[in-house]
């Protein structure tokens, strides 16, 4: 039982330690804009500003450039605009602070 006790124990605080340090946002954002290229997708981009910073460098680089479609649709051209919008406040917001206001994962993302 003592065993069983400590395994237990042992693999919750593992799995929480590698939950907290692992990038779960990042991933999750990079997977849905990947899904979201699909035909039948049904994946709204637009509820993927709800995440936390950590998003920032990924939108930043998904979004950076224009639609490279030979004549993109107005609502491409909508949706390029507020992310790159989206990607501006939240760089305001989070990247202009004084440094003790920040976490390890803001500094990563405002880099």
């Amino acid at each position: 039982r003592k065993d069983v006790f400590r395994f237990i124990a042992f693999a919750a605080l593992w799995s929480y330690g590698v939950a907290t340090v692992m990038p779960v946002e990042r991933i999750i954002f990079n997977s849905n804009v990947k899904l979201s290229t699909l035909s039948d997708s049904r994946i709204d981009l637009n509820d993927l500003k709800e995440l936390s910073v950590d998003i920032l460098g990924g939108a930043r680089d998904t979004f950076a450039k224009k639609p490279t479609a030979s004549k993109p649709s107005k609502a491409e051209i909508r949706e390029w605009k507020r992310w790159m919008q989206w990607v501006r406040r939240q760089e305001r917001k989070h990247c202009k602070r004084p440094w003790y206001e920040n976490n390890l994962s803001q500094q990563v993302q405002c880099l």
